[in-house]
């Protein structure tokens, strides 16, 4: 994902990423990054049982 939206890239860092809430069911954090629900569904991996 990143290397298509650059803008995720601030992402990768531990206390960035800690800054996430949910606002009216869509993953946000500052600076108006947000994923959309479906797209996280959509690029999701199964890690196993």
């Amino acid at each position: 994902m990143i290397e298509v939206y650059p803008v995720f890239c601030r992402l990768e860092n531990p206390g960035f990423f800690s800054l996430a809430r949910v606002d009216y069911g869509t993953v946000t954090w500052p600076g108006d990054i947000d994923i959309a629900p479906e797209a996280l569904y959509e690029r999701t991996v199964s890690v196993g049982d």
